[in-house]
């Protein structure tokens, strides 16, 4: 469910642009031509610091550029040397549709967590094969069957909230979807096993706070429980427990078509006899494709609440609404519009990552052999040249086809683009919008800050704190 983060991938090469063939013709989908003379600038910051504020503080950095030199230059980072940043739609259009730039090789530095067989660390035939698998648990008519669970769950977190409280959106968040996602992977469980797996997976999240640990492997000590690898090893051990009796309890009823979730669709197509490869599957889904979720609420709750006419606006829309599930189909409702809106000002991934296996060409560039290009959701969805007024969280861009439009998928990608799309974005913006209108109408929240600086948590940019909230009265 995310696409990768800035660097740790095999190798580097240079690239030496070449200028674009006048004759080249437009993009579809009406991405404009790439620049006729891509000779692109390079960004002068290195070293430590430069490291550190891509890692910690991208948007800075991503904001600072994009001043500077537009929607595409050049920048060092480790191990993937010289690298590619753009959010032009031409050229990230190039770059995702290129079978020679691949995606998985960019989140290779989790194998010491997710192994060699996760969706979002395979490639070529065998991610298709994976994705394939996957794909029918969260498609559309799939995930709706959720829409009752998420909300009786949200409907009872909140009402357990207490005016002058000060809670955190994103751990709302996160609070309401883990039972959801625990169907999902598991299937109907009895409550015990219900309580025991979601009891699994929040143990599994706070094992650690601090991002280095996942990227950096001398950081990765074991020391029992008494280093933070350590005690995430000792709760993924305990999840591949659960996961073992599940697999038993399937063996058991051999081949009950009425088994649902992703684990019984694993075993039964053959990945029961190769264990790991469920453990792997299951652990990212649970650790990372939870998350993502969370962190887009936190960012949403942000937004929402730092503006009083929007929030007006939502509750004067949500005022006489009854039937929450039905409201939520709607794309056109300013629900839907503040959600999108929300993603495009803050996409929880930055950039994706493309690595050449082959010497190829992107966009009238040529590419070499291991060259890195890292198309950007940040830049691309903040081009002054195709979102008006990028820096302002403006939902009515979105709402009932007003204002701006998003015809090209390039120039909008919260969610990544081509065959590593995240697979659970169905899922994710569908309970985006139930939480958020059932929060409106349940709750009154007001912002703790009013100004929350973007900061890097696991893989992903949320903003400090996952959004504190103060809750108020009752609307």
């Amino acid at each position: 469910m995310v696409s990768g983060p800035p660097w740790f991938a095999p190798g580097h090469c240079g690239i030496k642009p070449a200028a674009m063939p006048e004759s080249t013709p437009p993009c579809a989908l009406g991405t404009p031509p790439a620049p006729a003379s891509p000779d692109f600038p390079e960004l002068k910051a290195r070293g430590l610091r430069h490291l550190a504020r891509w890692f910690y503080r991208p948007g800075e950095v991503l904001r600072a550029a994009q001043a500077r030199h537009g929607n595409t230059f050049y920048t060092r980072l480790p191990s993937l040397g010289r690298a590619l940043v753009t959010g032009e739609p031409a050229i990230v259009r190039a770059t995702v549709t290129n079978p020679d730039l691949v995606g998985g090789r960019g989140t290779r530095f989790l194998r010491p967590l997710l192994g060699e067989d996760s969706l979002i660390i395979l490639e070529g035939e065998a991610h298709r094969a994976r994705r394939k698998l996957l794909a029918p648990h969260f498609r559309n008519e799939a995930v709706r069957r959720f829409d009752a669970m998420t909300l009786q769950r949200a409907g009872a977190v909140l009402a357990r909230l207490r005016p002058g409280e000060v809670v955190s959106a994103a751990q709302l968040a996160r609070d309401i979807t883990l039972p959801v996602i625990v169907r999902l992977v598991f299937g109907k469980l009895d409550a015990a096993a219900q309580s025991e797996a979601e009891a699994i997976v929040a143990t599994l999240y706070h094992s650690f706070a601090n991002p280095l640990f996942l990227f950096l492997r001398p950081l990765q000590l074991r020391l029992g429980g008494l280093s933070p690898w350590g005690r995430l090893v000792a709760n993924r051990r305990r999840l591949n427990r659960f996961i073992d009796a599940r697999l038993d309890a399937l063996r058991a009823q051999c081949h009950d078509e009425d088994a649902h979730g992703v684990l019984a669709d694993l075993y039964r197509h053959g990945d029961g006899r190769k264990r790991r490869h469920i453990y792997h599957e299951v652990i990212s889904l649970l650790l990372f494709g939870h998350d993502t979720g969370a962190v887009s609420l936190a960012w949403l709750f942000y937004h929402v609440h730092r503006d009083p006419r929007v929030l007006g606006t939502l509750r004067t829309e949500l005022a006489d609404v009854s039937d929450l599930a039905a409201f939520c189909e709607s794309e056109r409702s300013f629900c839907a519009a503040c959600v999108r809106e929300s993603l495009r000002l803050d996409p929880v991934v930055m950039h994706l990552t493309r690595i050449a296996v082959r010497d190829t060409e992107v966009a009238g560039l040529p590419v070499a052999r291991g060259q890195a290009i890292l198309p950007s959701a940040w830049l691309a969805q903040r081009n002054p040249e195709i979102h008006a007024r990028p820096d302002e969280f403006d939902p009515w861009r979105f709402f009932d086809g007003q204002g701006d439009t998003l015809d090209n998928p390039y120039a909008f990608f919260p969610f990544g683009l081509g065959a590593r799309k995240c697979i659970g974005e169905p899922l994710a913006m569908r309970q985006l919008k139930l939480i958020l209108a059932r929060s409106v109408q349940d709750v009154s929240f007001e912002l703790v800050h009013p100004t929350l600086p973007p900061e890097r948590q696991m893989l992903l940019i949320g903003p400090r704190g996952g959004t504190p909230l103060r809750v108020g009265n009752r609307p």
